[in-house]
């Protein structure tokens, strides 16, 4: 009986791939054409082809990579009330940037582009970080009952996604640290709780604090 080989892979499919690989080991200038179309088996008129030059692949590989953890939506689609819709945010990039499915190359890019960026930074930052951005703001707003300016927004948010990059960007320290948060087999759902919890909190004393405006 004749077995079903698996599809062939898509050159261009195979060309991201190679190109998230290189451009996370060696960033954009260290990477080279040559190298990605070794890589992904394919020749070098293929980058032609199909990005026209490095600079677009690059483009498109961080923006692969983006695709994968911001998602545009709006605070309604993710529950009724300003609490449940911060714990499906926190949930989902949880369970975005920790899928053990992704790409290991995924963070690793990102994380060399933010540190490092290239030119191409505010292209990636208004077509995917500023919307999720705006979404979170929304919703921290919307638990405030309105009170909160841009600033203390700007802070609260930057504290909501700061608590949650910790399980990845640390996740090799918190392992030693407090193995038995992350051995739990309901691990993110704990997290995203905590997190939640912790942060309106946060939200509630900043309304109640003076120096939040009126």
């Amino acid at each position: 009986m004749a077995t079903l080989s698996a599809a062939p892979i898509p050159a261009r499919d195979r060309l991201i791939e190679a190109a998230g690989e290189i451009f996370g080991d060696h960033g954009y200038e260290g990477a080279t054409v040559r190298e990605i179309t070794r890589r992904a088996k394919v020749n070098l008129a293929a980058i032609n082809y199909y990005f026209r030059d490095k600079e677009e692949l690059y483009l498109e590989t961080l923006n692969h990579a983006m695709r994968t953890i911001f998602l545009r939506t709006q605070p309604e689609d993710l529950g009724a009330t300003p609490e449940e819709q911060l714990l499906a945010y926190i949930s989902g990039l949880l369970q975005r940037i920790l899928n053990p499915a992704r790409p290991g190359w995924h963070g690793k890019l990102l994380a060399r582009e933010l540190t490092s960026p290239s030119r191409l930074l505010n292209v990636l930052v208004e077509t995917f970080i500023r919307p999720h951005r705006d979404t979170l703001h929304m919703i921290i707003q919307g638990a405030a009952g309105g009170k909160l300016s841009e600033t203390h927004l700007s802070l609260i948010g930057a504290s909501v996604i700061g608590q949650c990059l910790y399980y990845r960007n640390c996740r090799a320290v918190s392992e030693r640290l407090s193995p038995e948060i992350l051995e739990a087999p309901d691990y993110l759902d704990h997290i995203a709780a905590h997190i939640t919890q912790f942060s309106l909190a946060g939200i509630a004393a900043q309304v109640a604090s003076k120096k939040c405006p009126k």
